[in-house]
């Protein structure tokens, strides 16, 4: 049998989409459910299920869907079903019970479908007679559905069954007609988006793009209630479009899982303190001079200091093996609140939360080069000559993102050149991080570099370029000289020139709270001849 943990999550999924309610008040009805579910077979008048939740009959469903075997002691649930679907005329169980048939019909186990549809009718049948019903009336889109499905089935087997199989679905449909006929049951054979089951329209958006979708929705009612704001639709299309890594971490765990307390991250009261002690302790000059107190605007604030600081400490003496990805529902609108400034408390919540993580996945996480601030650590004291105040080499380019980009080249030996920048409000998750850029030789420095490496000949092969990026709430990231130097630039120019923009993957960085990234990027050593033009930095989310 599946595993009950698997059926858990399947039921605490459709709950939540179906009824709007919160994880524990469906994993509750998931255990009253269980409960009913292994005393049926000692109920002996099905009139009981009448005073039971219409919430848990919906879970009744899932769970003989999930656990039935083709064996005759399940068999009997058959005739379950039809009791809550037909004398208890139960809405919500027979919308699931739709689902369940839909999903046999187009299953993977073509036989599994077969017996499904076999026991159905023959319960129905039985049913019917049973409580000696005359009137079909009431059960037009129940016969409806099962024509649908079982012609949905019968497509399946033409392209992969057997002819065995060929042989059962014309015999159930045969019999399903039959009962037609017998009872003077007419049902439309043409079908429309609106005999569709859910099923078949959340395979259908699966190869879809988001605009696609979102276009898809405005055509009918139909396809706007089930896609605008449905819960089970977007996280259907969350695994199928990102995969079940994603979907088990942004759907099933990052809600569910504590925070990390202060004291794994090193960020206690007394941690903090210390943190800020040596903070102190450098100067105002400092602040612009040092490459790694720009990068964290230490002339702003102790922020990124304090983050880089408890980073380090954790690499040193970890407090733990295991950190956590945590997040709340009020932090994951917070920090779409903070992007977008139409979004408010009020009209956000209007909105599927699953929607916004999808939409998340898919927009551009990007800060353009034009738009960061430069480094060139060349201040003095009282900041006369602050990089602040200068401005980056801005230069056009039409095959830039913007038609801008940033030419990055340093002159002396001691000198560097570089940006830096900062992302905001990036949910947990791991991130690799992209540079788009273009390699250039500036003529206009030839002489001059050709001059140093006569005096030096080491100069020849001296260009330097440096990555480093940290997530106040994670980890961080360096891609240094060993791998971005004289050899790496002069591989990848003779491979793209000077003309081609390519992506360079600076490494990969793991967040496990909401956080801001701040990151720098450098060059040094190049005697301003082999230079970088920038075009923008990105995060892609892997995992």
């Amino acid at each position: 049998m599946p595993a009950a943990f698997d059926l858990e999550l399947k039921v605490v999924d459709n709950l939540r989409a179906y009824y709007k309610i919160n994880e524990a008040a469906a994993k509750d009805i998931f255990d009253e459910t269980m409960v009913l579910y292994h005393r049926l077979y000692t109920i002996t008048d099905f009139n009981e299920l009448n005073k039971v939740n219409n919430r848990i009959l919906f879970t009744l469903i899932i769970v003989i869907g999930h656990y039935y075997d083709s064996t005759e002691s399940t068999r009997f649930l058959f005739s379950v079903i039809m009791f809550i679907v037909i004398t208890g005329r139960k809405a919500d169980s027979e919308y699931m019970f739709m689902q369940w048939l839909s999903a046999s019909a187009q299953g993977e186990n073509i036989d599994n479908g077969l017996d499904v549809f076999i026991y159905t009718l023959k319960a129905l049948r039985e049913h019917f007679e049973r409580e000696h019903i005359q009137s079909f009336e009431n059960f037009h889109d129940l016969f409806k559905a099962l024509n649908n499905n079982i012609i949905l089935l019968e497509e399946e087997i033409v392209k992969e069954g057997t002819n065995e199989q060929r042989n059962t679905i014309n015999q159930i449909k045969s019999d399903f007609n039959s009962y037609l006929c017998e009872h003077a049951i007419t049902i439309s054979i043409k079908m429309n988006i609106n005999d569709l089951s859910h099923h078949v329209l959340y395979n259908i958006s699966r190869h879809l793009s988001f605009i696609d979708v979102i276009n898809l929705s405005k055509t009918c009612k139909q396809l706007y209630i089930l896609i605008e704001n449905n819960d089970y639709f977007w996280m259907t299309l969350i695994q199928n479009h990102f995969g079940s890594k994603l979907y088990q971490l942004y759907v099933k765990q990052i809600f569910q899982n504590k925070k990390n307390s202060d004291y794994v991250l090193y960020r206690t009261k007394e941690d903090i303190e210390k943190f800020e002690k040596y903070f102190r302790g450098h100067s105002e000059w400092e602040m612009c001079n040092f490459w790694l107190l720009n990068v964290l605007n230490g002339k702003d604030n102790s922020d990124g200091y304090i983050a880089h600081k408890s980073i380090v400490r954790q690499k040193r003496r970890p407090r733990t093996t295991e950190l956590k990805m945590s997040l709340t529902t009020e932090e994951f609108f917070e920090s779409y609140m903070n992007r977008n400034k139409y979004l408010n408390n009020e009209n956000i919540r209007e909105i599927s939360m699953y929607k916004l993580i999808y939409y998340y996945f898919i927009e551009a996480k990007r800060l353009l080069g034009a738009d960061l601030f430069a480094i060139d650590l060349r201040c003095t004291p009282h900041h006369r000559c602050c990089p602040m105040r200068k401005y980056l080499n801005h230069e056009c380019d039409l095959n830039s993102l913007t038609g801008r980009c940033v030419r990055l080249y340093s002159i002396r030996s001691r000198d560097l050149a570089g940006i830096k920048g900062k992302f905001k409000s990036i949910l947990p998750g791991i991130y690799e991080i992209i540079c788009r850029i273009k390699l250039d030789k500036n003529n206009e420095y030839l002489t001059y570099y050709n001059e140093c490496y006569s005096k030096d000949p080491k100069a020849e092969k001296s260009v330097k370029c440096y990555f480093y990026a940290l997530a106040d709430r994670g980890l961080d990231c360096e891609c240094d000289w060993k791998k971005m130097n004289f050899d790496w630039f002069e591989s990848n120019y003779l491979l793209y020139g000077n003309t081609n923009w390519f992506n360079e993957t600076m490494g990969k960085i793991e967040v496990f709270e909401l956080s801001n990234i701040y990151f720098g990027f450098r060059i040094k050593s190049d005697y301003g001849y082999r230079n970088i033009l920038f075009d923008y930095l990105q995060l892609n989310i892997i995992k």
